[in-house]
């Protein structure tokens, strides 16, 4: 048995994880940042030869995002980040880490992918029956940051949705919150219409987007949405055959989409709506002010600035707190030519080859409303600009 090979598809449902997931939440982010390190040196240790073009690409990558990651300190000032940015060093080095354990052995392997995503996509399957059929045997969880209700630590959930008159829990899979579960759901689909050459698995098509279906996520449908519409148009099908589809889609998502909204206006979602809009607004007035320099990721800098806002003072909001928005959230945390440069290297990921303009735009949607940008997982992506070769997904 090759060790090497299974701690490589561990790490890979590693990387998962954080993209949102619940368990760093419950039981500390730190814990499985030192098992990520661990493992991927243990990985490293049973391979039994290092190449050299590979270990000089683990060094640029670290060494260029490290100096990046110097110049905003420098830029935003020492005195109030002596704990975000060292953990933000400490990311690079332990997802450079991953990533070298990875392309070191097999150059990422594609199968080890999607044995993870099809392994999120059957647990989110039963996630979504345990968490509507179980629902009496669930019970809160709490603490400091988050709080959910859960059943043995397995199953998670956070939110009800109401259509049609008919209460249903949101499916959020591993993750914190449903939204971030149809992200990640999402990225599965793009691969699996969009990926290798070969016949396109309907049934697993049919369950990836009936599970971002029960995220009940508007950001996540519109994706799902706009992958459908990419394919259908670049397939060789009839017209007639693409129009009933997208029909048939729209048919389905309406009543999701219209009592998302009505939610979001006057329900029990309208608190995120303008939660949601206010990040915007106030991370735009912030970034404006802090154009090249930007506040860092300092949270008492950040405190600061958001406080020092015109749209915060004119707010409801009695204390300032963190962004949903990853898209503003580059440019306020680095500022606007170092968050071009942070696009710059998510376009030219090297993990997804194919259709890269329509796979950045669907993440830049994605990001608009999840707070995901500076977790290890894109981190990863990111980082594999500067290995080469890297065989795609």
């Amino acid at each position: 048995m090759d060790i090497s090979k299974g701690l490589n598809l561990f790490i890979i449902l590693l990387l998962f994880l954080f993209c949102g997931s619940v368990y760093p939440i419950v039981f500390g982010a730190n814990l499985f940042y030192f098992i990520l390190l661990i493992v991927s040196i243990v990985s490293l240790l049973f391979q039994k030869e290092y190449y050299k073009d590979h270990l000089i690409s683990f060094l640029n990558a670290t060494g260029i995002l490290m100096f990046f990651l110097s110049l905003n300190w420098i830029l935003t000032g020492f005195n109030s980040s002596f704990i975000e940015y060292p953990v933000m060093y400490g990311l690079v080095f332990i997802f450079n880490m991953a990533f070298l354990a990875l392309i070191n052995k097999e150059n990422i392997s594609i199968y080890n992918f999607d044995f993870v995503f099809i392994t999120i996509v059957i647990y989110s399957f039963l996630n979504f029956i345990a968490s509507n059929f179980l629902t009496s045997l669930f019970t809160p969880f709490s603490n400091d940051s988050y709080s959910c209700n859960q059943l043995f630590y397995i199953f998670f959930y956070v939110a009800k949705h109401t259509i049609l008159g008919i209460d249903i829990v949101r499916n959020q899979g591993i993750y914190w919150e449903p939204g971030v579960l149809s992200v990640v759901l999402n990225v599965f689909l793009f691969r699996l219409l969009f990926g290798e050459k070969r016949k396109l698995n309907k049934l697993l098509v049919f369950l990836t987007c009936f599970l971002i279906f029960t995220t009940f996520s508007t950001t996540g449908l519109l994706v799902v949405f706009l992958q459908f519409v990419y394919y259908l148009f670049k397939s060789d099908s009839s017209k007639i055959k693409k129009i009933s589809f997208l029909f048939l889609f729209l048919v389905v998502s309406t009543p999701i989409l219209i009592s998302n909204i009505n939610e979001k206006v006057s329900g029990e979602g309208e608190a995120s709506f303008l939660i949601r809009n206010y990040d915007a607004l106030v991370s735009l007035d912030i970034t404006k002010d802090n154009f090249f320099t930007a506040v860092g990721f300092s949270k008492i800098k950040n405190k600061e600035a958001q406080e020092k806002s015109s749209i915060y003072m004119d707010s409801d909001f009695t204390e300032a707190h963190g962004n949903t928005n990853s898209v503003i959230t580059i440019f306020l945390y680095l500022g606007v030519p170092l968050g071009l440069s942070y696009l710059f290297l998510l376009y030219n990921q090297k993990i997804i080859n194919y259709n890269k303009g329509f796979f950045f735009l669907l993440m830049l949607i994605c990001m608009a409303s999840e707070p995901l940008i500076f977790h290890g997982f894109f981190v990863f992506f990111i980082s594999s600009y500067f290995y080469s070769p890297v065989k795609m997904l």
